[in-house]
């Protein structure tokens, strides 16, 4: 059964599955999870699912997480993670030392974001498509030491309706050490409002002014930085 061939399989492995089905997620090896077909999934709802230090790749497998925000559920305490072909139903958190998601694709639906990338200390999208109604990626921490570093490189954001102040990236770093936003010319936001800061319907610092709040984020759009942190005196 796959739950033997996990149980069985030492790190470095690679256990392939079959046949289509709903399967638990292996913790504490890291191992590559393939999906032979389409229909292999983990159904993980409104769980936190702890990996014990272990570092995963995931081909062609569907991830089916709860659509909203808590009680911020993902793959915890893990190290490298890699998805390839892989598609996610709901809200997804991410906590690895990185984070890396090539020709993947994301669909939520309601008020809530498609993925926080939250402890991850550097999230890359590669090739990937977010499905959302209006909101798609959230960049926020609340750990004073946490800096996020994301790169996106041509990914399409695509929103069914707009929400009135927000891009398809949002950004708030108030609460941590900063953020560092790369965004390639490839890629696009397609149905979303303007950000109430930026103006801009792909990016927004959300708590950003001119004074204060959020001037410790970096975005870069096709080489150019668009948003640059300030430092104000006392």
């Amino acid at each position: 059964t796959v739950a033997e061939a996990f149980a069985t399989a030492k790190n470095g492995d690679e256990v392939v599955i079959l046949k289509a089905g709903n399967y638990a997620v292996p913790t504490g090896k890291s191992i590559t999870i393939t999906g032979a077909v389409d229909g292999v999934e983990f159904n993980c709802g409104q769980n936190n699912i702890g990996l014990n230090g272990a570092s995963i790749t995931f081909n062609n497998v569907t991830f089916n997480w709860a659509a909203n925000g808590w009680p911020y559920h993902g793959l915890a305490h893990c190290g490298d993670m890699e998805y390839n072909d892989c598609t996610f139903n709901g809200t997804v958190f991410l906590y690895g030392t990185s984070e890396t998601f090539n020709n993947c694709k994301f669909n939520v639906t309601g008020d809530t974001y498609n993925v926080w990338t939250y402890s991850a200390n550097k999230a890359t999208f590669n090739g990937c498509t977010f499905n959302s109604d209006g909101k798609a990626l959230l960049i926020y921490h609340e750990g004073a030491s946490q800096f996020n570093e994301v790169t996106i490189t041509d990914c399409d954001f695509i929103a069914n309706s707009a929400v009135t102040g927000k891009a398809a990236i949002e950004m708030d770093s108030s609460l941590t050490a900063g953020i560092s936003l790369t965004i390639d010319a490839d890629t696009t936001a397609t149905g979303f409002g303007t950000g109430n800061v930026s103006g801009n319907s792909l990016w927004n610092n959300k708590k950003g002014s001119n004074t204060d709040a959020n001037n410790d984020i970096t975005v870069v759009v096709n080489n150019e930085t668009v948003l640059a942190p300030v430092t104000f005196a006392a």
